[in-house]
């Protein structure tokens, strides 16, 4: 299993309109990619007043790559909501089964 973080920071002022499109991003994800086992996103919290997060959880790599293409361990925003995005980040992570 394939643990890939997004992270994106949000101005405050459009954090409001920037979740509504987050979540439908999410939504599609979790019906159109073969190999997606789940989903998570997050809204900034007192720690993290600008920060919002995805967290996807994949069979493996290549079905990464069919979803993301070439560029799969880069961050990428949908150009639509570039506006929004003063900094973002991506990693992975090997899972470890409990």
């Amino acid at each position: 299993m394939i643990l890939r973080v997004y992270r994106v920071s949000v101005p405050k002022a459009l954090q409001k309109e920037f979740e509504k499109e987050f979540r439908a991003v999410a939504k599609t994800l979790l019906t159109d990619y073969e190999g997606l086992i789940n989903i998570e996103i997050a809204r900034p919290s007192e720690w993290k007043p600008l920060e919002f997060m995805m967290i996807s959880r994949w069979e493996n790599i290549d079905n990464i790559k069919k979803m993301a293409g070439d560029n799969w361990n880069e961050p990428h925003i949908p150009s639509h909501m570039e506006k929004y995005r003063v900094a973002h980040s991506l990693d992975h992570y090997y899972g470890i089964d409990l």
